[in-house]
């Protein structure tokens, strides 16, 4: 009996969660619902790690060094000159 009481007021409580979240405007939405699953996926060991691959290609584009735009680029990107 007192395991259906503990699953009840869970429930309660999910649901106020879920209330709020669903009070929030859209964006802020996304962002809770991310978080919701990053640390529902820590607790049930699902949470995926970068793969081997994706660690060699982070590792390849970040010894490349910045990319940065050229004055001259961003320029051309806006127009001309910034007041």
């Amino acid at each position: 009996m007192a395991d259906l009481a503990y699953v009840t007021c869970m429930s309660v409580l999910l649901d106020q969660a879920i209330a709020r979240l669903q009070a929030l405007p859209a964006h802020r939405q996304e962002e809770a619902a991310e978080a919701v699953i990053a640390v529902l996926s820590r607790l049930d060991g699902t949470d995926e790690a970068l793969s081997e691959t994706e660690l060699v290609e982070i590792d390849r584009r970040l010894a490349r060094g910045p990319n940065y735009a050229t004055d001259q680029e961003v320029d051309e990107a806006f127009g001309g000159p910034l007041p």
